[in-house]
């Protein structure tokens, strides 16, 4: 993972040396992308089952003021990191929302996925909705990372 030195959205800075001795699951977001917001409630309950076993980080190009207004409406309860444009373009050369990485007690990438991973309804010819259920395959990672 690129080191990076951003603040958060209380003002702190935070580097990737902050987050090492615990694995990491950060999510790549913005307050206007649709898919991203759709899926904070399941983001939530990963971070609710496990609490402070594991780092959950949301990075985001949107400002300080557009993260807390949206906070205000929408309960997302990552620490959120914000005004990192250069960092997720240059640096992590990401160009789509959101993104999923999990990373190692040592601060090493061991999963980049687009989001939560759904199905895909062949009938309805669309995503399956998601559902807690979707969940497992991320859960077995982190725990796998937690051993």
């Amino acid at each position: 993972m690129p080191e990076f030195n951003l603040r958060n959205v209380e003002s702190k800075r935070r580097t990737l040396e902050h987050f090492k001795g615990k694995v990491t699951f950060i999510n790549l977001w913005f307050t206007n992308c649709f898919p991203c917001v759709k899926e904070i409630p399941l983001l939530n309950t990963l971070k609710e089952k496990y609490k402070n076993e594991v780092n959950f980080v949301a990075i985001t190009f949107d400002s300080k003021e557009k993260v807390k207004h949206f906070l205000k409406k929408k309960k997302f309860n990552f620490e959120h990191i914000i005004n990192a444009k250069n960092y997720l373009s240059k640096d992590l050369g990401n160009r789509s929302y959101p993104k999923i990485i999990l990373l190692n007690k040592e601060g090493i990438v061991k999963y980049v996925g687009g989001g939560i991973p759904s199905e895909y309804d062949y009938e309805k010819k669309k995503m399956k909705e998601r559902t807690e259920k979707d969940l497992v395959y991320l859960e077995k990672i982190i725990e796998d990372l937690n051993k």
